[in-house]
């Protein structure tokens, strides 16, 4: 049977959560306004205005095509801007080198880096406002207050969501992906599944590695339906033998996939031609599996690491777990963590509460076999995810028999925002208490900590 909870004041809460959208996008704005542009931007920032201005989606990047495309579709209001054709980066199809040549030398840097990140910003806030709609859809409207605030000040989150880089992007869609398969699931419908779709096919247009969202939303889905034996699924309504549900379930998936992979076709130019790294095999979206062919020769050749003070290449499973516990605050480690304990307490949860620790879960052991140990900012997917899980803890009379504890999720929250009003605005360099910002270095480098972002401080400080 399904719980229900007391709704809460309509008014109140509605205003809280656009308080709370608020919030990051003030925070990322206007430390976003003091840092230069980070490693990756200029990659980006060439290969999305190559696409928008001359449809040449061959500048390479290794990665998908959406979110270059989307942080710099606000330079479509720039009627002076041009891709710099005429330089040898474009034949050669380097997407950094046309970036850096488009940013530096023939636009004002300023005013392009505002406006190539102010649409991620806005995939940030919507990210909170969907963080509190899932909450409260399983947890009611009070306790989703909580994951959406954690949601908002998370430092990580608002380190990623202010630059133009794959990661809040891949972040975002992989996020809206699981809701609308909980969705999709709770009360099947034609709409419900092409959202499913267009989410997932969007996912992989950000980035490769969502593709583990595949097999995934594969297995909760049938075994959804073989634990309830039914296949109330679209054109069927009725009851029926669980085989035959079984099977109306795996249509209904394929249908899904197949939107998917036509949303991949349509972002990447609705093109079919050869591949060159594929030995000019023909395929739909070849670019998209030119970038694909790309990222896995990038793969093959081990990557310069660094962890705890030891250089080495290529990936070491401690590297992630490491990441977690020092970048991660510890306010939410805590609420996840107490969130765990009440669902051990009930012995299991429902099918949301399946999906997003199934999905979290998975995402951060996979991340254990990556060859790049680059950076937190991978394990950025799984963190909304248990954002909207840590709701459980501050559930509706999940307190009750615990009266001493009803303090601790407000004085939590009032720790989180310290610590984020405490890096302010150096967000990348964030390390929780244990670690600290000072001492930082001795565990992690690369994009936790330095990714060129602090030209202009470096600048007055010379």
């Amino acid at each position: 049977m399904k719980r229900s909870y007391p709704p809460g004041p309509k008014v109140a809460s509605l205003w809280i959560g656009v308080v709370l959208a608020l919030i990051p996008f003030g925070l990322a704005l206007t430390s976003a306004k003091v840092k230069s542009a980070t490693f990756d931007e200029d990659a980006y920032i060439g290969k999305g205005t190559a696409i928008w201005l001359e449809g040449n989606y061959w500048l390479r990047t290794a990665h998908p095509a959406l979110a270059p495309m989307l942080g710099t579709s606000l330079l479509l209001t720039e009627p002076e801007l041009s891709a710099p054709t005429d330089q040898p980066c474009w034949p050669d199809g380097t997407a950094r080198s046309c970036g850096r040549e488009l940013l530096f030398y023939r636009s004002d840097t300023r005013r392009v880096l505002f406006l190539v990140r102010l649409p991620i910003t806005y995939l940030m806030v919507t990210l909170v406002a969907l963080v509190y709609r899932w909450a409260a859809e399983l947890y009611g409207r009070r306790a989703a207050l909580l994951p959406a605030m954690l949601c908002a000040l998370d430092p990580n989150l608002l380190a990623h969501g202010r630059l133009l880089t794959l990661d809040l992007v891949a972040t975002f869609f992989v996020f809206l992906s699981c809701w609308t398969f909980y969705r999709f699931w709770a009360r099947p419908g034609w709409g419900r599944l092409a959202a499913v779709g267009l989410a997932l096919g969007a996912a992989g247009s950000a980035r490769f590695t969502t593709g583990f969202l595949v097999p995934l939303f594969l297995v909760l889905g049938l075994a959804r339906t073989w634990h309830l034996c039914r296949a109330e699924l679209l054109f069927v309504s009725n009851a029926l033998p669980r085989w035959r549900a079984v099977v109306v379930a795996l249509v209904a998936l394929v249908m899904v996939g197949g939107i998917a992979v036509l949303v991949i076709w349509i972002v990447h130019g609705a093109d079919f031609g050869p591949v060159p790294r594929w030995g000019g095999i023909r395929l739909p979206a070849p670019a998209y599996f030119n970038e694909l062919a790309a990222l896995l020769e990038y793969r093959d050749k081990p990557q310069d690491a660094f962890l705890l003070g030891y250089h080495y290449k290529g990936g070491w499973w401690l590297y992630f777990i490491v990441a977690f516990f020092v970048k991660t605050p510890l306010p939410t480690i805590l609420m996840v963590g107490f969130a765990l304990v009440c669902l051990v307490q009930q012995r299991g949860g429902g099918f949301g509460e399946a999906v997003l620790l199934t999905v979290a879960g998975s995402y951060f052991g996979l991340s254990l076999l990556s060859p790049f140990n680059i950076g937190y900012r991978h394990l950025l997917p799984m963190l909304p995810l248990l954002f909207v899980f840590a709701g459980r803890a501050v559930r509706v009379g999940e307190l009750g028999p615990h009266l001493r504890l009803r303090p601790v999720p407000a004085a939590l929250l009032v720790w989180l925002t310290l610590s984020n009003l405490a890096i302010y605005p150096h967000y990348l360099a964030y390390f929780n208490e244990p670690v600290g910002p000072r001492n930082g270095y001795r565990v992690l480098v690369d994009s936790n900590l330095d990714w060129g972002q602090d030209l202009p401080a470096l600048e007055q400080y010379v």
